[in-house]
């Protein structure tokens, strides 16, 4: 397995705008997101809370410094990491992505 696919925006369907985000893993099942999961919390070292499972997407929130971000996951989408609030994010979560994007590209070289 290997991360990231790509550090790409995502795009924010309830809204024009857009949002930061890295997309880890493309067309993916229940079973590579708990790995995925299994591989952020131990790299960054982060603990998950504000678990929400639904049957085609999981919202699992963690902080990175001062940041909030959900790591997700889709049947349709696959895995990905953006900042809790994308509706209203900041510099500090982009340069959060920015770090763990980075950590990332290091680790799976």
């Amino acid at each position: 397995m290997s991360y990231p696919v790509k550090f790409e925006r995502q795009s924010n369907l309830e809204n024009t705008n857009s949002y930061p985000g890295i997309k880890l893993i493309q067309n993916c099942d229940h079973e590579e997101f708990y790995k995925a999961a299994v591989f952020i919390e131990n790299l960054l070292r982060v603990e998950f809370f504000n678990k929400v499972n639904d049957y085609d997407s999981f919202f699992w929130d963690f902080r990175y410094k001062s940041c909030v971000l959900t790591l997700h996951y889709n049947v349709f989408l696959g895995v990905s990491i953006y900042p809790a609030n994308c509706w209203n994010y900041g510099l500090d979560d982009e340069k959060a992505l920015e770090e763990i994007y980075q950590s990332l590209t290091d680790v799976t070289k």
